[in-house]
């Protein structure tokens, strides 16, 4: 499988605001795999949504798990009307509305409250990977990272069910946006990531303590080439640990999503030497 030539990890921690007002993290990511493929995603809950983080969390394993199994109809030749893409995000239209209408309650009101989130994905086969969004965030692939800023108003798919400004300016607001599509060949690392990381980056030369060592926060290419990230999957997560909960450097909930094509071993001590 397509999962085996590369090593991903996951790490997310709440932002200093929300920690501040003991609000829950209301960021999700998730990755998932088949014979057919990979897909991971970030999702962004907003933070004026009571339990945004509820719906984020639902939908980012509805997204990998609907998105493997139209892979797995296009690979027995079924062509979509309006592509894969589309029918991924009608689908998670479909899911969130049948899972709202089960919520009592008004029905907008559950929408602002549970399926208000942005999304970062990517969908990577044997032959091409695909990185797509919905709202705000960031990726970064091969070391060139890419900041998507809607100005702190992004678009949310689940605007798609409630009357918005978003969808009468624009019906087509809502559509995912491919920002890259190249040969999985090319793909040495890729991170997704929240809006939460432009805190990382706009620190990067900001000097903070490690047990008594004093060193710089670093940029994202830290996680790209020390050996650390690549041999154990849990060292994304502690370093955010270290950034955002004991130094408090990141305002925001930061969540990342980490994909290294993996290397020999020989490789990797040569890096550590």
């Amino acid at each position: 499988m397509i999962g085996e030539k590369f090593k991903i990890s996951i790490g997310s921690v709440p932002g200093v605001y929300h920690r501040a007002i003991n609000r829950n993290n209301q960021d999700a990511a998730y990755w998932a795999e088949s014979e057919h493929g990979l897909v991971a995603c970030v999702l962004d809950g907003c933070g004026s949504g009571l339990y945004s983080e509820i719906g984020a969390r639902l939908t980012s394993r509805v997204l990998c798990k609907r998105a493997l199994e139209l892979l797995y109809l296009q690979k027995q030749g079924f062509v979509f009307r309006h592509g894969l893409l589309e029918e991924l995000r009608l689908s998670l239209i479909n899911f969130i509305r049948e899972l709202a209408g089960q919520l009592g309650a008004s029905f907008s009101q559950v929408i602002n409250d549970y399926f208000l989130f942005t999304i970062v994905a990517a969908l990577i086969t044997e032959e091409t990977t695909s990185i797509f969004t919905l709202g705000d965030g960031l990726f970064s692939l091969n070391g060139e990272t890419t900041i998507i800023d809607e100005n702190n108003q992004p678009n949310y798919l689940g605007y798609a069910l409630v009357k918005s400004d978003t969808t009468r300016k624009n019906p087509n607001a809502l559509d995912f946006v491919l920002r890259e599509e190249i040969s999985t060949s090319e793909v040495d690392s890729l991170i997704l990531g929240s809006d939460g990381v432009v805190d990382l980056l706009e620190r990067k030369d900001q000097l903070i303590k490690i047990l008594g060592v004093e060193s710089r926060v670093g940029d994202l290419n830290q996680f790209l080439l020390e050996p650390r990230y690549l041999k154990n999957l849990s060292a994304l997560q502690k370093r955010l640990v270290v950034l955002g909960v004991r130094n408090r450097l990141l305002d925001d909930d930061t969540t990342m999503v980490l994909i290294r094509r993996k290397i020999e071993e020989s490789e990797v001590s040569q890096c550590t030497s």
